[in-house]
């Protein structure tokens, strides 16, 4: 995905991929590397389940509910821990992930506003050491709460593109490389 990012977008030098997982990468002069950095749009779409929508519209559900930092999502296993580059899967999240926020005594609202806050933390600790702004892609920019609080938590410029990238980026990164590896043969 780094490799297709950097032809594609030569403007930008960082990208944030909102969707099932989140995931970044950064290019710099001396190298590239992309990385998972936290749950995303599955843990979301199933809170969202819960409450009887296929996922947050806009984040309004998140938005209406208070964070609870102190209680279950400080011990989140959040492999942030591990030097990149690290790769998380759907395993992960039912494994490790799932039993945390499956917690009823905890409102699904509180629970969404809580793993939103979690999922816009991550990237914020991530080394932007950037010149340009951070192109920023996937499902989970449709959600406008989870943008704010991602704006909130970095220092670096968030550039969301317009629909069709955000919504194909990852699809036309992997059709460009596969002409590439046809065009190879």
């Amino acid at each position: 995905m780094p490799i297709g990012e950097q032809l594609l977008f030569p403007k930008h030098s960082a990208f944030l991929i909102i969707g099932g997982i989140c995931n970044i990468s950064i290019h710099t002069e001396k190298r590239i590397v992309g990385y998972d950095v936290s749950i995303g749009n599955q843990t979301l779409n199933f809170l969202a389940g819960l409450h009887r929508q296929p996922y947050d519209a806009d984040g309004t559900l998140a938005r209406s509910g208070g964070s609870m930092k102190c209680c279950w999502m400080i011990p989140m296993p959040c492999p942030s821990t591990k030097r990149p580059p690290r790769s998380l899967g759907r395993e992960w999240f039912i494994d490790e992930v799932l039993p945390l926020i499956s917690e009823k005594s905890i409102t699904v609202k509180d629970r969404l506003r809580t793993v939103v806050e979690h999922i816009a933390m991550q990237p914020g600790q991530a080394s932007w050491k950037v010149e340009t702004p951070v192109l920023v892609t996937g499902g989970g920019t449709h959600n406008s709460f989870l943008l704010e609080l991602d704006r909130a938590h970095t220092q670096a410029a968030i550039h969301v593109p317009d629909k069709l990238t955000v919504d194909y980026k990852e699809a036309l990164v992997f059709a460009l490389l596969e002409c590439c590896a046809c065009a190879a043969k």
